[in-house]
């Protein structure tokens, strides 16, 4: 969808503004094939019983495409209902991913399964294409390859004529019955959401791609990866310093301790030398004075 073209009139308050783009938005609406046709979204089809015309119901108005041979009345007719099933499609499919996503956020199993292979799937493919271009190690390619190899054989054995052909058949389904694809059965929801989050995924690959983004994404997972290699390394460093210094502590306190002993055992024997001699000087005191006496 896109917005028609800016008019002259003066610009209205942001809040005003915004609202007028919401509603140019809804309103108008731009073909895939026909990328510089602007035209208005379809509210109805309906034929007039009087003139046989087909009638084009947009904007709340009413226009008629024929021409005397009635050549533009099935082209007409075919471009609006084309339109208006393009219009339900997106409204529709949109309010069914907005319920997945919710039940997704209530901690639904599968959808976080889905979700966690279309991220494993992203990855993959940066791995691979990193490996490729900026030459990354090889076994992160081989990793990425045997995981996507895995998916693959595993839906070659899911049920089902094929993936984008289910997804063609619910929607067809859809638009033939008149029914919501909230009104599909659980598991055909599931594969509804599946399909349109890996065409998703394929635009995100594509826009990977063509704008070289993929390139800031892997150079900077690459800075991240060696930031937190330099913070182990200063860790170990830190570690290995604290470690030094608890054993230099260690061993000057054992030598303290040695030292200490030491000097008591010296002070010790002193004391025990000290104690003798005055032992010996007393008993030769002694022997001296019994000398006398004699």
């Amino acid at each position: 969808r896109s917005s028609p073209p800016p008019s002259a009139a003066p610009a209205p308050p942001a809040a005003a503004a915004a609202a007028q783009q919401q509603q140019a938005a809804a309103d108008f609406y731009l073909l895939l094939e026909s990328p510089d046709l602007n035209l208005p979204v379809v509210k109805g089809v309906s034929r007039d019983k009087k003139s046989k015309r087909w009638a084009v119901y947009y904007k709340g108005q009413r226009h008629y495409f024929y021409d005397k041979n009635c050549g533009g009345c099935r082209e007409a007719y075919e471009l609006a209902v084309h339109l208006r099933r393009q219009q339900v499609e997106e409204v529709e499919i949109s309010q069914v991913y907005e319920e997945q996503l919710q039940q997704m956020q209530q901690q639904g199993p599968c959808l976080r399964a889905v979700v966690a292979y279309l991220l494993s799937d992203l990855a993959g493919f940066l791995q691979q294409r990193g490996s490729s271009e900026l030459g990354l190690e090889p076994q992160v390619a081989a990793a990425a390859a045997a995981v996507a190899a895995a998916h693959a054989a595993a839906a070659a054995r899911a049920a089902g004529t094929g993936p984008v052909l289910d997804h063609i058949a619910l929607l067809r389904h859809c638009i033939k019955q008149q029914e919501l694809p909230s009104q599909l059965q659980h598991q055909q929801q599931l594969q509804l959401l599946q399909q349109l989050l890996l065409l998703q995924l394929a635009s995100v690959k594509d826009l990977l791609l063509h704008t070289g983004l993929w390139r800031a994404i892997l150079a900077h997972a690459a800075a991240d990866q060696q930031h937190e290699e330099h913070d182990d390394q200063q860790q170990q460093q830190q570690q290995q310093q604290q470690q030094q210094q608890q054993q230099q502590q260690q061993l000057a306190s054992a030598k303290g301790e040695e030292a200490a002993a030491a000097a008591a055992a010296a002070a010790s024997a002193a004391s025990a030398a000290a104690a003798e001699n005055e032992l010996l000087a007393e008993a030769a005191a002694q022997d001296s004075g019994m000398c006398v006496d004699g």
